[in-house]
């Protein structure tokens, strides 16, 4: 089964306030390819933050953070706490980390 095979399975959305651009931009992500990334980095049982993903890729943090509720209403990750996180500005912040979902 390739990527495109389930497309319709995840989407990639713009917010009704967002400009034009960022519309013609969801149209264009494969969310569903992002999802499969979401779900590898999290194999072994460790939890990470969606900053944590996106660094383990060495890709932007907002091509994850949109995919931890919908993979939550998938129930295939659950969240698991907030802990301490250096974010891309270098700044430790508390950030939601995520796992798989084991039950």
């Amino acid at each position: 089964m390739s990527d495109d095979d389930d497309k319709d399975d995840a989407e990639a959305h713009a917010r009704s306030t967002d400009p034009d651009t960022s519309h013609e931009a969801a149209e264009k992500v494969n969310a569903n390819r992002l999802e499969k990334m979401y779900l590898a980095a999290l194999q072994g049982g460790q939890s990470l933050t969606t900053t944590e993903i996106a660094n383990y890729y060495n890709m932007d943090r907002d091509s994850f953070s949109p995919r931890s509720r919908p993979l939550i209403r998938k129930k295939l990750i659950v969240e698991d706490g907030k802990r301490a996180c250096v974010n891309s500005g270098g700044k430790v912040t508390k950030m939601l980390a995520f796992r798989l979902r084991t039950d």
